[in-house]
């Protein structure tokens, strides 16, 4: 059981390439809380960033979707923005791709939501928040690998090799060669 809903937050451990999709499946949710999963990117390098318990309390630098918003660095910039995340179940997917042109796309069920935000600079950082109701998500991989790196909301070590980032600094590498699953005990 999930004795947060918060204190979910994961970061890429490289900077997103132009074009570069990142996807997130839901595996598990719970009725225990409201909100659910939130997607963005930020500049920040993970590793000089205190992490904050949700990703949409930081002020600088990110770019998320919450719910059926759209919201850089705290507040919300896009209202009625696409599907409702709150609205996702288990098997559901969400994405973010950052485009040469420096628009910011979001993506659900593997359907573009349109541009969420214009200018965003290169070098960003994908961001996953197990928020809420999310209790557990997989990284989808999208090059046929197989790899899935684990981890949970307390940073619990599995069966992979590269460090990433999370709010203990212990949880594993993720990213488009590879699927990882995000969870909170």
């Amino acid at each position: 059981a999930t004795d947060d809903f918060n204190h979910g937050v994961v970061l890429s451990n490289r900077p997103l390439r132009n074009g570069e999709v990142f996807q997130v499946r839901i595996d598990k949710m719970v009725d225990k809380w409201a909100g659910s999963i939130e997607i963005g990117v930020t500049t920040h390098n993970p590793t000089y960033l205190q992490l904050p318990s949700t990703m949409t309390n930081l002020r600088s630098g990110t770019w998320m979707m919450t719910g059926n918003g759209v919201m850089h660095n705290g507040t919300t910039i896009l209202d009625e923005y696409g599907h409702n995340l709150d609205r996702l179940k288990a098997g559901d997917t969400v994405g973010v791709v950052r485009k040469e042109d420096g628009t910011l796309h979001f993506f659900v069920n593997g359907v573009a939501q349109g541009p969420a935000a214009w200018n965003v600079p290169p070098n960003i950082y994908a961001v996953a928040d197990l928020y809420g109701q999310a209790a557990q998500a997989t990284i989808v991989d999208d090059t046929g690998s197989g790899h899935r790196p684990t981890w949970d909301r307390k940073g619990v070590e599995t069966e992979t090799r590269n460090m990433a980032y999370f709010e203990d600094r212990k949880v594993k590498s993720w990213f488009t060669s590879q699927e990882g699953e995000i969870s909170r005990q």
